[in-house]
């Protein structure tokens, strides 16, 4: 509550231009940033200068984690998209530009989550413009995913797992027998 009185004072009585502006040239930083983490990648050019990849081989940017990073990266990108498509002019080609930075960075981390998250807000931002155009936007972003699903699963665990794939996807379908197992059970268990 006291944030949210503060913040209705600061806004009431500064631009906030600067401040958005601040926000979104720093998500194109930490996209930048994520880029440059990949091994044999763009994390050449850093010669070692960032946080190594853990991750073995997704972008982790400067969170050390790439389900982290990609979350930043979904918050992020829907807000540069929906301040690009209330811009004009300049603003809106920087705001784009910044968007293929941060939606790059977001494809590069392969969290799951964080595309779903990043899907989800453009569809609701799609809705500005109109029922049938969210509507058909979320029908497209389902079916794409049923479509890509599989292979964009296969490519995240050849670049996690390395050439296990086989034994990956058996680790990934045991942790989710023991997510559901533990679902089910609920507070039960204890």
């Amino acid at each position: 509550l006291v944030l949210l009185a503060a913040s209705a004072y600061v806004f009431a009585r500064h631009r906030i231009g600067p401040l958005l502006w601040a926000l979104a040239a720093s998500a194109g930083l930490a996209g930048v940033l994520g880029l440059l983490t990949i091994p044999g990648g763009l994390g050449v050019i850093a010669g070692g200068l960032l946080v190594p990849a853990a991750a073995g081989g997704r972008a982790i940017g400067p969170f050390g984690n790439p389900n982290y990073f990609g979350f930043y990266l979904a918050t992020a990108l829907v807000f540069v998209m929906g301040w690009a498509d209330l811009a004009t002019g300049r603003q809106r080609w920087v705001l784009i530009v910044l968007a293929a930075v941060v939606g790059l960075a977001l494809v590069s981390t392969f969290s799951r989550g964080a595309a779903v998250m990043a899907a989800i807000g453009i569809v609701v931002l799609a809705f500005r413009h109109g029922r049938r155009i969210g509507l058909l936007l979320a029908l497209a972003f389902v079916v794409a995913a049923v479509v890509s699903y599989p292979v964009f699963l296969a490519v995240r665990h050849q670049i996690t797992f390395g050439g296990a794939g086989a034994l990956a996807q058996a680790a990934q379908g045991q942790s989710d027998v023991w997510r559901l197992a533990a679902m089910l059970a609920g507070v039960s268990i204890f």
